[in-house]
């Protein structure tokens, strides 16, 4: 008691997002300043931005749509790409990022940071 949480969550997972929005918008230098973790990476189309400058993935294949139809293509383009890479996903994580549920996307580009840095 008394002491003060960032609001909607642990302050640990505050740290987390605050780190991984400077790696982001500071260090990988994306098309787009990152405010809103779950409203910018839902299409997975930042995703395929990440892999693209850190692994050379085939980014012509990304859709910057938010459309049901672009957001499926977009991950099952991810899909192999990030089984290569070692990172734990499943169906319920995409479908989480792909709804933008609070902390989903987060969890992923934890993952994608951390193979950045092997």
């Amino acid at each position: 008691r008394g002491h003060l949480e960032p609001c909607g969550g642990s302050a640990q997972s505050w740290v987390m997002s605050e780190l991984l929005q400077n790696w982001l918008n500071n260090e990988v230098g994306l098309s787009t300043n990152v405010s809103n973790f779950e409203k910018d990476f839902s299409s997975g189309y930042l995703f395929g931005e990440i892999l693209h400058k850190f692994w050379q993935a085939d980014f012509e294949q990304f859709q910057n749509k938010n459309s049901h139809q672009a957001k499926i293509a977009n991950f099952k383009t991810l899909e192999p790409i990030l089984k290569a890479l070692g990172i734990k996903f499943n169906a319920t994580l995409i479908n989480a990022v792909m709804n933008g549920e609070r902390g989903a996307a987060l969890r992923l580009l934890y993952q994608l940071k951390m193979a950045s840095e092997r």
